[in-house]
């Protein structure tokens, strides 16, 4: 799984602005971690691989087209404050997962599905991530807005616990991505 450690130093170290944005020197690791040492070895431009534990687990064997959760969705957003990486996706017809990177431990975990998720076997709550999330770590909440509606979930990255903002004005009226 080569690709996902690539994915991973992208994600901590990717340029960008907007609400979910860090302060420029938070999105590069710093310490003795395995991605702060192996980010810190890299040249600009250059690629490295970042082994991990539990990156099967948390990626694979999910069914589906693919076989794995990266299908319709390639954004994790990164947690400066406590040093983890979080993604919500699936492929098409697959199982949906909700995962974890945690910098200290170099290790994936799958995190409990979301209380609003659903799948009856014919309708999904939020399989593809359509990379709908986002995050604002001074104020500690993760933002997932499903593709297929307009309520906006928040998590709350202190205590795991999920809540949603009130609906749009325009809530009747969504797209897919």
């Amino acid at each position: 799984m080569r690709l996902l450690g690539v994915l991973l130093l992208a994600a901590c170290g990717s340029e960008g602005g907007g609400p979910d944005a860090a302060p420029a020197d938070a999105r590069v690791p710093t310490g003795d971690s395995a991605l702060a040492r192996l980010a810190s070895s890299m040249e600009p431009g250059s690629w490295a691989e970042l082994a991990t534990d539990g990156i099967d687990q948390a990626f694979l064997a999910t069914g589906g087209s693919s076989g794995f959760i990266l299908g319709y969705a390639e954004s994790m957003r990164w947690d400066p404050v406590s040093a983890r990486g979080f993604y919500l996706g699936a492929d098409h017809g697959g199982s949906y997962r909700f995962i974890a990177y945690e910098e200290a431990t170099n290790a994936w975990t799958v995190l409990p599905l979301p209380p609003w998720y659903s799948n009856d076997g014919s309708s999904y709550s939020d399989a593809h991530g359509y990379d709908q999330i986002a995050i604002d770590p001074r104020g500690r909440r993760l933002f997932r807005r499903p593709y297929n509606g307009n309520q906006v979930h928040v998590y709350d990255l202190e205590t795991g616990a999920w809540s949603a903002l009130p609906d749009p004005p325009f809530a009747g009226e969504y797209g897919s991505c």
